[in-house]
């Protein structure tokens, strides 16, 4: 069997994913922000980080089970083949679901 990183190896990965973290959550929020109007913008937001918050919390669940099906001479293989197979998910509904096309929302206060 092979030896475990060392401590300092897993905190200056953990430090890269914090970093990589900061910069995305405020760009993904800004982007979120400018792709919807002024009237469903707080929604929009508030799905954002409603998802976030799902995502950290089913993660690790999810995780968990998946590590529980590697054989001990090949730990940690099983989660990058479950991530790839995510991925290739998410290209595929890029790639082929289209967007449906909505009603505009009125406005809240008309004009006068």
């Amino acid at each position: 069997p092979s030896t475990p990183p060392s401590l300092g190896l897993l905190m200056l990965v953990c430090a890269g994913i914090s970093v990589g973290n900061s910069f995305v959550t405020p760009t993904l929020n800004g982007l979120a922000s400018r792709s919807s109007d002024d009237h469903t913008q707080g929604r929009v937001l508030g799905l954002l980080a409603s998802a976030g918050s799902l995502g950290r919390f089913i993660g690790p669940l999810i995780a968990f089970q998946v590590l529980r099906f590697d054989p001990a001479g090949l730990y940690g293989r099983t989660s990058f083949r479950v991530s790839a197979a995510i991925l290739l998910l998410a290209l595929f509904c890029i790639a082929f679901v289209t967007p449906t096309q909505t009603s505009a929302v009125p406005e809240a206060i008309p004009e006068s």
